[in-house]
């Protein structure tokens, strides 16, 4: 993204606000009411971070109001989060009774202190994602995984609708895009070593799903809409996964000093 938004629009941007925002291009209209799907997306992915490492303590970075958190605990993880909106991060902590800091840097956070670190829908909002996963190799222990969702403008979805796209449309939220080489990229860079690729959806009404579309042909998806709504057909839930969003699994390879060196 250029200009780069400054860290003081950062701040205010991430406030409770954020999470109850009219802006259909920023935030989320209504998060809490999204806790039956970010749960079933935890659900989705949490067996792939199982699947490449042991179960012990898990960081949640952009943890919001901890429903991940949740999910991850049930399945048998020791959780922390990290959630930048205070009142947020407050509420998340108070429901769990987990530690949740505001910011990855400041944190205290010893190094060698976890066996995952998620970043899910996260890095693409960093201003310096690079410095982050840095951070984050720092308090993986040794083998410790590190699962990463984000938008792929690589995607089929990206490539076709450039501007149109649902997250090209969000700024200034997004500063960057990846794609799966880039990311690749990136992750090795900071001593990760990508072991499984795939893609991740999300469950939800037909309703959201073709408002979401709405954009990018409002004639065909409007009319869709309009005719969901006249059937009763809207309040359907389904999961869609319009393989536009990137999930990645890694394996930190490096120690952290000599990855942040590389």
């Amino acid at each position: 993204m250029s200009p780069r938004p400054t860290a003081a629009r950062l701040r205010k941007l991430y406030s409770e606000a954020y999470f109850e925002s009219p802006d259909p291009a920023c935030g989320y209209p209504v998060y809490r009411s999204d806790r039956a799907a970010v749960r079933d997306k935890a659900e989705r992915l949490l067996p792939a971070v199982e699947r490449h490492g042991r179960k012990g303590r898990l960081l949640d970075l952009g943890c919001a109001y901890g429903f991940i958190m949740e999910v991850a605990r049930e399945r048998g993880w020791e959780v922390a989060g990290i959630e930048p909106a205070e009142a947020v991060a407050a509420s998340a902590a108070s429901r769990l009774g987990a530690p949740v800091a505001t910011d990855l840097f400041s944190a205290g956070l010893p190094a060698e202190s976890f066996d995952a670190v998620l970043v899910w829908d996260v890095i693409e909002h960093l201003p310096d994602p690079r410095r982050a996963l840095d951070e984050v190799a720092r308090v993986l222990r040794p083998g410790g995984v590190l699962s990463v969702v984000t938008p792929d403008i690589g995607s089929l979805a990206a490539r076709l609708l450039g501007r149109r796209w649902e997250e090209m449309r969000k700024m200034p939220e997004h500063i960057y895009f990846f794609d799966r080489a880039s990311l690749s990229r990136l992750l090795r860079s900071a001593g990760f070593e990508p072991v499984e690729w795939g893609t991740v959806g999300k469950r939800m009404s037909l309703q959201e799903t073709l408002s979401r579309l709405a954009p990018a042909a409002p004639w065909l998806w409007g009319t869709a809409l309009v005719l969901a709504r006249a059937l009763g057909l809207h309040r359907l839930v389904a999961y869609f996964d319009p393989r536009w969003k990137l999930a990645v699994v890694a394996r930190l390879t490096k120690p952290a000093g000599e990855a942040a060196g590389s």
